[in-house]
């Protein structure tokens, strides 16, 4: 029979599910964010190169393949980020996925533990108002009984009394 302790067990397992959830939500907006203030400092970066490095891109060749590898050396980097970011989504729907499917688990047994003991609950009561009707049967007549020998008793001693 479940007890006040299993439901409470329950409901602590749901909400550390659920502050789970809520804290993979959370990183995952942290590194949205992240992302987003790494692309805003990259593009910052970007103008002040452009501004900076247009005259000289202009006037020499040299530079120009400079800027070339650095570029295919950062892009490989974005590329791996971006994949690596693309991992971390897909894990996290998988394990939230498995995370509703422990908590539809978790919510069944919890339905069926509630109707067993409604079942058990119910079963009892019944009992305990058929043995209450019983006892008040067995002891209600013996007591008209003895009430009415009483009365029966009192009615003699006033007819003497006069």
């Amino acid at each position: 029979m479940p007890s006040h302790n299993d439901s409470t067990i329950l409901l602590a397992i749901l909400a550390v599910t659920g502050v789970a959830v809520f804290l993979q939500t959370v990183i995952l907006f942290a590194l949205y964010l992240a992302a987003r203030k790494a692309v805003s400092a990259i593009e910052t970066v970007s103008s002040e190169f452009r501004a900076s490095a247009l005259p000289v891109l202009q006037s020499s060749r040299e530079v120009l393949e400079r800027s070339k590898s650095v570029l295919n050396n950062v892009a490989p980097n974005v590329e791996s980020g971006a994949k690596d970011f693309a991992e971390i989504a897909h894990n996290l729907r998988a394990q939230t996925g498995e995370v509703q499917g422990s908590i539809t688990e978790l919510i069944e047994k919890f339905r069926a533990q509630t109707a067993r003991l409604d079942a058990m609950l119910s079963t009892s009561l019944d009992t305990v108002d058929r043995v209450t009707e019983s006892v008040a049967g067995a002891v209600s007549g013996p007591v008209r009984q003895v009430s009415s020998l009483l009365a029966g008793f009192r009615a003699a001693l006033k007819s003497l009394r006069r």
